[in-house]
């Protein structure tokens, strides 16, 4: 007999995966960092020995912010916006300036190239109201400074989620730069009396 001793097929090598995800080696799923070794047959041959240096990168944490009207992510190196499931062309940067309530979300990539997501959900932005004339509300939600404009003349008067009224003008205007800086944060009613007497109720979020 003619023994032959083949050399071992030895290989080292580096895989890196985001945190979250998996990578299958051999009969292993991984997903930690670590260092890891498995047995691959190779038919005829000796078995090919690999070592595996698995590096688990950190995703990024992301979160939206409502601030001046724009919608803010945390800062990446890329991000990608999308409305109601749908990707918005060219809405590539950190803030959005949303146009219509609903579902905004971003992709966001950090500088390891891992990314991860997040959702804000808009329900009062741009709020318009037409009936033989244009009532708007602007920004929605706002810091405390906003603007009531219609095209025809109106008073108004704002209450807080109790009912109590804390702002209020009888005068007659087209426009109005409302500041409720001082108030709490939360929810307030501006109710706006035109002069064909419909009243409307906006509901304003402060920030």
């Amino acid at each position: 007999m003619t023994l032959s001793v083949l050399p071992a097929i030895i290989t080292d090598t580096v895989v890196e995966i985001c945190d979250g995800e998996e990578y299958v080696f051999g009969t292993q799923v991984l997903t930690t960092t670590g260092y890891y070794t498995e047995a691959f047959p190779m038919g005829g041959s000796c078995d090919s020995i690999v070592h595996l240096t698995m590096i688990v990168k950190a995703s990024p944490v992301v979160t939206i912010d409502m601030n001046n009207g724009n919608l803010i992510s945390t800062q990446g190196d890329d991000y990608q916006w999308s409305f109601d499931g749908n990707v918005l062309a060219g809405e590539v940067n950190q803030s959005i300036t949303p146009t219509a309530n609903g579902l905004y979300s971003v992709v966001l990539t950090a500088f390891n190239g891992c990314s991860n997501s997040a959702e804000y959900e808009l329900q009062n932005v741009g709020i318009s109201i037409k009936k033989e004339s244009e009532l708007l509300i602007y920004p929605n939600p706002t810091l405390g400074r906003f603007t009531i404009q219609s095209s025809i003349l109106f008073s108004y008067k704002i209450y807080n989620v109790l009912g109590v009224l804390v702002h209020s003008n009888s005068q007659k205007n087209n426009q109005v730069k409302v500041d409720l800086s001082e108030m709490e944060r939360g929810v307030y009613f501006v109710e706006v009396v035109l002069p064909t007497n419909d009243v409307k109720v906006i509901k304003v979020i402060k920030d």
